[in-house]
């Protein structure tokens, strides 16, 4: 076995890797590296280790981020919510999170931060900064809609007494964006470029779209949502302010799940 990092011509071999993996996510698909290397100018270091049959047996997306605020960093993976080791065993695993402690030395960053879904049995410190939140879909609507918690599902008839509509489309991201854009300075937090919402857009192309509410013709709320395996994942979202009270936000989720009912996949 040997570890070496990602080349052009490995993209297939990598994206098929992850694609066969228990454990990989839609943040270990090679299109990541291209993304947040154009939009944030972090430097790639994509790690793989290979059998002397040429097989992939595990891999390690890291980028070498540089911060004012927090200083130098490796990172798997920055700006999403999961990374990691995907690995065939323990012993590949090992063998990559050792390179990547060689690199963490090499480039002298203050520190290397993996976002694992799994624990795993590293004597690496651990910080519980980032949540996932997983729950099933069921086969039909009304399987759904019990299965939602009393208050919430009160909410969901409520928004629907509102003459709102959907649609997923992959369009209209500048509509989007600025509704997405409003609802991160009411809360006061950083706003991503709209570039790097048209870069992930161009890059996963069927495995992204946006799912839209509208009222009297203008979109209200939205939510750009990734496709992995049978996975839905609500991504980056928003709505117009005006409409909270409307429940605009619990019909635009019940909606996606209504949208990942009717065709087969599960969040």
């Amino acid at each position: 076995m040997k570890i070496r990092t990602l080349s052009s011509k490995d993209y297939e071999k990598w994206d098929e890797y992850v694609l066969n993996h228990p454990d990989s996510t839609f943040f270990h698909l090679s299109g990541w590296k291209q993304i947040l290397e154009t939009s944030f100018n972090h430097t790639p270091y994509y790690l793989i280790a290979e059998q002397d049959n040429g097989l992939i047996s595990g891999i390690f997306p890291l980028f070498h981020t540089k911060s004012f605020l927090f200083g130098s960093s490796l990172v798997s993976i920055p700006v999403v919510i999961c990374g990691g080791i995907c690995a065939d065993n323990v012993e590949v695993y090992g063998a990559l999170l050792d390179e990547g402690k060689k690199l963490a030395r090499k480039l002298n960053v203050n520190y290397l931060e993996m976002k694992n879904i799994k624990e795993n049995d590293s004597d690496l410190p651990t910080k519980d900064l980032y949540f996932n939140f997983k729950r099933t879909i069921y086969k039909s609507h009304e399987e759904n809609l019990e299965a939602i918690p009393r208050k919430q599902r009160r909410m969901i008839r409520v928004s629907e007494k509102n003459d709102f509509s959907s649609i997923v489309h992959s369009d209209r991201l500048g509509e989007f964006y600025n509704i997405f854009a409003s609802s991160y300075r009411d809360l006061g937090t950083p706003v991503f470029a709209l570039s790097y919402l048209k870069t992930i857009m161009d890059t996963f192309n069927e495995s992204c779209k946006i799912l839209s509410v509208w009222h009297d013709n203008k979109m209200v709320s939205a939510v750009m949502t990734f496709f992995f395996k049978d996975t839905v994942i609500p991504y980056y979202s928003g709505a117009v302010k005006e409409y909270y009270k409307r429940a605009v936000s619990d019909f635009m989720y019940w909606e996606l799940m209504k949208y990942g009912c009717d065709n087969g996949l599960g969040l």
